[in-house]
């Protein structure tokens, strides 16, 4: 899926039926309001010979109640396509920084369909990117504002390179004006 600003379930959804028409000769779906539905019928119509995988990559919802309620959609979907149409070629993959158990209402259902894999990646690489980011860049930041800049990025290399993209914007690069920088863009983001 394509990068995109989450506002509401149905646009995640939507985005789906977009990338499988794109990609794939599918029927277009049904004029349904229920995206559940209209979705398994259309990859149930699309030519599917081969393992075929939806991958939605880095979902960013800030907004718990919402993820809540795509998580829950999700579900809902497979259960639904698995139920329906037995097709066994089909499997999705969300990847997310969210810890999936603490969004997934009916966990027990969910395990049917979903293997939860926790990919910490950065947790013992963060520093080494940092240095190299700011080695390349060539800034003369302190070891106490490196360690600062560390501890709010919680092994997120995204985050990492956000913060320093402020510092670079908004500062002079002394002490107190790059903590004053990174708390600022640690509250607007996170």
């Amino acid at each position: 899926m394509s990068s995109i600003t989450i506002k509401c379930v149905e646009q995640i959804f939507n985005e789906i039926i977009f990338e499988i028409k794109e990609k794939f000769s599918c029927d277009s779906p049904p004029e349904d309001t229920n995206h559940i539905r209209s979705i398994a019928k259309m990859l149930s119509s699309c030519k599917i010979n081969e393992q075929f995988i939806i991958v939605i990559d880095e979902l960013s919802i800030s907004d718990v109640d919402l993820l809540k309620r795509f998580a829950e959609s999700i579900v809902g979907l497979i259960t639904f396509y698995n139920n329906s149409y037995k097709n066994k070629y089909i499997r999705f993959i969300v990847s997310t920084i969210s810890e999936p158990k603490d969004i997934i209402k009916n966990k027990q259902k969910a395990s049917e369909y979903f293997a939860y894999l926790n990919s910490n990646y950065w947790q013992n690489s963060i520093e080494k990117l940092y240095d190299t980011i700011i080695i390349h860049l060539n800034l003369k930041i302190s070891l106490k504002n490196k360690q600062l800049i560390l501890k709010q990025t919680d092994d997120n290399p995204r985050l990492l390179k956000y913060l320093i993209r402020k510092i670079l914007l908004h500062c002079n690069f002394e002490d107190d004006e790059i903590q004053k920088v990174v708390i600022k863009a640690i509250g607007e983001s996170y």
